[in-house]
């Protein structure tokens, strides 16, 4: 079996769920925050993605390239998107969600929330400092053996953060399984993602009071907040403001790039609103 090597930090299956009519279900409309660029309209196979980006180094020093991708997509996107696809044409069968396709959720959205670059980076450059800091104390005790002090390796790898991506995804999930969840169904206003899909308001792993936002799909999204005491239900069709809002939250959230269904110029103001004008 070939191994892949186009890793995608958002899923292919998740991204279909934002596609344009017009070019058809492998399509979205990709905007970016960075000066100077216009609208695109891309494969979804062609976006979000890096080069070995779930690599693993073996016990013998070779890369394991393949393992990590693929579990990903059998154990949470497979489930979770073929849920998500459902709720989406489906919407009252939110009302009567069972425990195990909750579940599913949870995992996805905890997922897609650590497993960006974003997430990775910043664990990889705190990974980084204290390994300078720990560097500069060896360098001192190890002054008068220039032998021992040239062996140690202050740069982790990228790969040490994979570990902590998954183990973040289980505590976030955990955290959401404690929650309520109100889902936004809505035909006529339409919800857009991003390259970092997961807005978080609070801590996400820890504490009730965190909240976090997902568009599921275009038609669909999942606020998860502290319960005081509510159940999960669903507000269909709300007000245009609604729609708006979470999607300028999802604007802001984005690093670089801003995935839709559609090309018209509220989306593109709000693109500017949000833009990195210090990129």
């Amino acid at each position: 079996m070939q191994v892949p090597h186009d890793h995608h930090y958002v899923s292919k299956g998740y991204l279909r769920g934002f596609s344009c009519p017009i070019r058809g279900r492998g399509w979205v409309w990709t905007y970016d925050k960075r000066p100077g660029r216009r609208p695109k309209c891309n494969p979804v196979r062609s976006i979000a993605w890096e080069h070995d980006y779930y690599a693993q180094e073996r016990p013998d020093g070779s890369m394991d390239c393949g393992t990590l991708e693929t579990a990903i997509g059998t154990h949470i996107e497979d489930k979770a998107e073929k849920l998500i696809s459902e709720l989406s044409r489906n919407p009252d069968q939110i009302e009567n969600l069972r425990k195990e396709h909750r579940h599913f959720l949870e995992s996805f959205v905890a997922f897609s929330h650590t497993r960006v670059p974003q997430f990775r980076g910043s664990l990889h450059r705190m990974l980084s400092e204290v390994g300078s800091y720990v560097g500069e104390i060896y360098a001192g005790v190890l002054a008068g053996d220039p032998s021992l002090a040239s062996k140690i390796n202050t740069s982790p790898p990228q790969s040490i953060t994979l570990d902590s991506m998954v183990d973040g995804a289980s505590l976030i999930a955990k955290s959401l399984s404690q929650k309520s969840a109100v889902f936004v169904y809505s035909s006529n206003h339409l919800f857009i993602t991003s390259d970092n899909p997961v807005v978080v308001a609070g801590n996400a792993a820890a504490g009730h009071e965190s909240q976090i936002i997902m568009a599921l799909s275009k038609n669909l999204a999942v606020h998860f907040h502290a319960k005081n005491g509510e159940s999960d239900f669903l507000v269909r069709n709300p007000r245009e403001s609604v729609v708006e809002e979470i999607n300028s939250m999802i604007a802001e959230t984005a690093v670089h790039r801003i995935f839709a269904s559609q090309n018209i110029e509220t989306l593109e103001n709000l693109i500017k609103k949000h833009s990195a004008v210090d990129l």
